[in-house]
């Protein structure tokens, strides 16, 4: 192993002159390419998505009773972030359409199809989701100014997209809640009147203390079963029968109605008057002013949940404030990071050397192998050298 390597350092020796003159060609040909390439500068933003109603009605989530708006839907059976949903609309067609058509960027960069200008912005474009959920933006061109300038675009262009979706959405919201209030509105004041009529006409002054509490439980559940079968109905307008949000809204429907049926039929297990009486047992008067006074708390409540979810869809509707939280944006960028000049010149004066000293092994070996008279493959090669040197003559 020492006699091949010390060969091989004699050969270099004897070969030096080629491996200088390589190495000296190569230097100044990589010298040349470094100042003559353009500088490239990268410039950098840092996005958070919003964490709010906006965010929610964007990723398709619905409004509940109890939470209000989930924050987080399953597709495919995984869970998908805000953080996620941002990414592909940022890679969307039409938002990086949108950025070619504004600033363009297909002229710019001598693109005859939209096609050929969205493979270019792919070159100069890159954004990535980091593990605590921050986008990261970055654009790399010649001009500093100009990937500044497309990443304030980029922004601006999803943020108005996003404003868009979340006020049609609020709008077909409050469209839909505002024909259910006044249906309740109605209704209420009708059961009013029979109530205030029964009262009077049967010298009631109300339910016994017992029942009352009973109504009031059973009011309350009532509510909140007519409440999701209208919030059911609300989001099947804008999402698919299979969303999580849907099935789940099903669930708790199911869950209430079996309920509720326990808590009319009395019985073991049930949920009547004294938690075994069953509200048919009841004498007929109280009977027919418990399900009135049930049907006005039952009305009053749903009436509230709606008319909460209902200020709400208009504050979407009318929602002007940013969906996109910009933690650090974009700015001019001062160092270039395309040619790295140290980097460069290193890497091609060891290439330079690796390449040089093959090419002196191979000079070795072909001489020392030329020098052998036996060897078919020399023969050959003086063959074709006496040739060229005779047809030289010959011209």
């Amino acid at each position: 192993m020492k006699k091949q390597i010390r060969a091989a350092l004699d050969t270099g020796i004897s070969w030096r002159g080629l491996i200088y003159g390589n190495l000296v060609i190569m230097l100044v040909a990589a010298l040349v390419a470094v100042f003559v390439t353009p500088y490239r500068y990268t410039a950098q933003a840092v996005l958070m998505p919003s964490i709010d109603e906006g965010t929610v009605v964007l990723m398709g989530g619905t409004v509940t009773p109890q939470g209000g708006l989930s924050t987080m839907i399953a597709t495919g059976g995984m869970l998908t972030t805000p953080s996620d949903i941002y990414y592909d609309l940022l890679n969307s067609r039409s938002v990086r359409e949108s950025l070619i058509v504004r600033l363009r960027l297909d002229k710019r960069y001598k693109d005859k199809t939209m096609d050929d200008a969205l493979i270019t912005l792919e070159r100069h474009l890159s954004t990535r989701v980091v593990p605590s959920g921050m986008i990261i933006l970055e654009y790399t061109d010649k001009d500093p100014s100009l990937a500044t300038q497309a990443l304030d675009s980029l922004i601006d262009i999803v943020d108005a997209f996003n404003q868009r979706l979340i006020v049609t959405k609020g709008a077909k919201m409050r469209v839909f809640l505002e024909g259910r209030l006044v249906e309740l509105d109605d209704s209420m004041r009708k059961v009013e009147d029979s109530l205030s009529k029964f009262q009077s006409a049967h010298k009631t002054t109300g339910l016994p203390e017992e029942v009352s509490g009973i109504i009031s439980a059973y009011s309350q559940m009532k509510a909140q079963l007519i409440s999701k079968k209208y919030l059911l109905e609300s989001a099947l307008q804008y999402a698919q029968p299979n969303h999580p949000d849907v099935l789940a809204l099903k669930r708790d429907i199911a869950s209430l109605e079996s309920q509720l049926a326990r808590m009319e039929k009395g019985g073991t297990g049930g949920f009547g008057v004294g938690f075994g009486v069953a509200f048919d047992s009841l004498p007929d008067v109280m009977i027919e002013l418990a399900r009135l006074q049930r049907e006005l708390e039952v009305q009053g409540a749903v009436y509230e949940v709606l008319m909460e979810e209902y200020e709400r869809a208009k504050l979407m509707e009318k929602r002007d404030a940013p969906t996109i939280q910009v933690v650090d944006p974009p700015r001019i960028p001062q160092r270039r990071v395309w040619p790295k000049r140290t980097i460069f010149i290193v890497a091609v004066a060891f290439g330079a050397l690796f390449l040089s000293f093959c090419m002196a092994l191979y000079a070795e070996g072909l001489e020392r192998l030329m020098a052998r008279e036996d060897s078919p493959t020399a023969r050959a090669i003086k063959t074709v050298a006496r040739d060229v040197a005779f047809w030289r003559r010959k011209k």
